[in-house]
């Protein structure tokens, strides 16, 4: 999620920040966002990457690398590094919070650098976000098949997994390809990296964008979490036999596969649903001026939220997974 994006730039109806006073609420999220981009978001990348690198090697170590959960998650975890990195540190923290850390000394804007850098960043920040959140479906929907129709588990083989993934990725990069071409430096009143069409196409290309990596996502992972829940309850009503170690280890890969993708629709849609708001409220017969201020700002902090998705996931699994919890042990000597 960019947070210096100007969805409107070149349009009449982009209301001048010097022009719009502001409002106390506006005032205090400035505030809180200005607390949050310095050194609490500092913390939560710092943690995210240490956390998804930890993930990345005991997924690497684990015996249980044809599990359809280490394949999954191992692929995830890396995923969602490169986010962190490209997205999180390169763009978000670099350009907002180094600034807020050095009282507006420095600031460091890598997607400005060149046409090269604001070409190569937004295409690679909007691949990973792409495939994590399809790696989330993927998975949601194979659990949500296994627990309707256990028998599909022999069918569904580690190659056809590792298939799907090379496949999630390749279509991560052909809905992405688009930036690199397109997005460019250019001056509108400030200088921005954005899609350098009209302004329409400019709002329908990022409403792509969003639909792709969070709206459809978001839905395929709410349809299949539902289906997934109903088949757990349908079976316990079906059976009445003794719970076995392979139905309780099948859980607990379910518990860590709805926190992951619940936490990733928490996390994720309330910033694309605020930038979606913003560039509506922008095209709007009357501009409230103030408003639309509002919901930029509301935007980038909700933004600085959405980093948590790429964050979390580590101390999920080592809450639901228990062959995790053993590999971190053996790695740190824990005993």
């Amino acid at each position: 999620m960019n947070t210096s994006i100007d969805l409107n730039a070149g349009s009449r109806t982009a209301p001048a920040q010097e022009e719009v006073e502001d409002s106390e609420a506006l005032r205090n999220l400035m505030k809180i966002l200005s607390f949050t981009e310095g050194y609490v978001i500092l913390s939560v990348l710092i943690g995210g990457i240490i956390g998804n690198v930890i993930s990345i090697v005991v997924f690497w170590r684990t015996r249980r690398r044809r599990d359809a959960t280490v394949q999954y998650l191992s692929v995830l975890s890396v995923s969602d590094l490169a986010e962190l990195i490209t997205y999180g540190v390169l763009t978000s923290w670099l350009t907002s919070g180094l600034n807020q850390v050095t009282h507006g000394e420095y600031s460091v804007n890598l997607w400005l650098m060149s046409n090269v850098s604001c070409k190569l960043l937004p295409f690679l920040s909007h691949v990973f976000e792409c495939f994590s959140a399809w790696t989330i479906v993927a998975f949601s929907i194979e659990r949500a098949v296994i627990v309707w129709f256990p028998l599909k588990r022999l069918s569904i083989i580690p190659k056809k997994r590792k298939i799907l993934i090379s496949t999630l990725l390749l279509l991560s990069v052909a809905v992405s390809i688009q930036r690199l071409v397109l997005f460019e430096v250019y001056f509108n009143h400030f200088y921005i990296c954005f899609y350098l069409v009209p302004s329409f196409t400019r709002v329908v290309l990022y409403q792509i964008d969003v639909i792709l990596y969070n709206y459809i996502p978001s839905c395929l992972i709410f349809i299949s979490n539902i289906l997934i829940l109903i088949g757990i309850g349908r079976s316990k009503i079906d059976k009445t036999e003794k719970i076995t170690k392979s139905a309780t280890q099948d859980l607990r890969v379910i518990l860590s596969l709805l926190s992951v993708s619940t936490l990733f629709v928490i996390f994720l849609t309330p910033a694309s649903a605020a930038w979606t708001y913003y560039a509506l409220a922008l095209r709007a017969p009357v501009v409230d001026a103030k408003f639309v201020r509002f919901l930029q700002y509301l935007g980038k902090f909700l933004a600085q939220i959405s980093h948590l998705n790429y964050c979390i996931n580590f101390i999920i699994y080592g809450c639901t997974l228990p062959f995790f919890r053993d590999e971190l042990k053996k790695m740190f000597n824990i005993f």
